[in-house]
């Protein structure tokens, strides 16, 4: 018995000093109710990144109806074994970042790692907005569809692209866009599929705010959080649900975004271009080699009738 207390007095100790020994090798930067947690080596970042939330927390809480959150904590790992410990190992390295619903908590990777290619900044943002998301209806984020969840945090993190306006036009045009509540199934998608239901999902969102005013989002979620029904918050907040909204959303892609897909094909379409107008030019300079030779018989013609 004695063993087992001393054992467990000495587990508590090692504990708390390892907790504190990660603490402190963190500087910490306070950003309104935001703690951003980081190394010297990523000062910079860190300073960024606190400027992109300090401006755009108040305008996505806003936009999702103002809920209330004591403190948000955001780490930056020095390395890959501090981002182990924060995300309990169970996260890719190549991912991002994480958003940690239960505890607040964004953990995002340094730029300083080896192969990094996305902007910070945005993926901060992103994770903060499924975070805010998460408590604008009391903690049942993980019940709100995934096209509406990662479409909202890619419109409010400005991660809407050109690329993602032609894929869904291809799609469309190929008939092979994705139902949006299938997207929830996006983990079991090959690369191509789960690319397109995340544009599709960003589209989605920024057709809905442009047709039914940014409002929406907080209405959809507020009224969610009432009934935890999406299908019924959808229909109180737009007069239409999940299939009919889907409907009038396919239809808009139709008919506006129809042209988009030959900017995706690109390649084959100025390699196809290409030898066409090479073609062209050879008929147009021949047309007009013979024009002048014409001329030039001319001419020598009046120039001997002349004699």
């Amino acid at each position: 018995m004695l063993n087992k207390i001393l054992f467990t007095f000495l587990f508590l100790i090692f504990a708390n000093s390892f907790a504190f020994t990660q603490e402190s090798k963190f500087e910490v930067l306070a950003v309104g109710n935001i703690k951003i947690h980081y190394s010297l080596a990523d000062s910079v970042t860190a300073r960024k990144v606190g400027t992109h939330l300090l401006v755009n927390y108040p305008k996505i809480n806003y936009a999702m109806g103002n809920s209330q959150i004591d403190t948000v904590s955001l780490w930056i790992p020095f390395d890959q074994k501090d981002w182990d410990l924060l995300t309990g190992g169970r996260i890719p390295e190549w991912s991002g970042g994480i958003a940690d619903y239960g505890k607040n908590r964004i953990v995002l990777q340094s730029p300083r790692k080896a192969g990094y290619t996305q902007e910070i900044h945005k993926v901060a943002l992103h994770e903060l907005a499924h975070i805010l998301l998460n408590n604008a209806v009391a903690k049942a984020g993980y019940l709100v569809p995934r096209w509406f969840n990662e479409g909202t945090a890619m419109y409010f993190a400005k991660e809407l692209s050109f690329e993602h306006a032609v894929a869904v036009s291809q799609a469309s045009l190929l008939d092979s866009l994705v139902s949006l509540n299938d997207i929830d199934k996006v983990m079991s998608f090959n690369s191509p599929k789960a690319t397109l239901a995340y544009a599709q999902s960003v589209m989605a969102i920024n057709f809905l705010v442009k047709n039914y005013k940014k409002e929406v989002i907080g209405n959809i979620l507020g009224n969610f959080k009432s009934s935890k029904n999406f299908n019924e918050a959808m229909i109180a907040s737009i007069g239409k649900g999940v299939w009919q909204f889907e409907q009038e959303w396919r239809t808009h892609i139709r008919t506006q975004y129809f042209w988009y897909f030959l900017l995706g094909f690109e390649s084959y379409v100025w390699a196809f271009i290409i030898p066409v107008l090479f073609i062209l030019a050879f008929f147009r300079k021949k047309k007009k080699r013979k024009q002048l030779e014409a001329k030039w018989r001319m001419q020598e013609i009046l120039k001997s009738n002349e004699s």
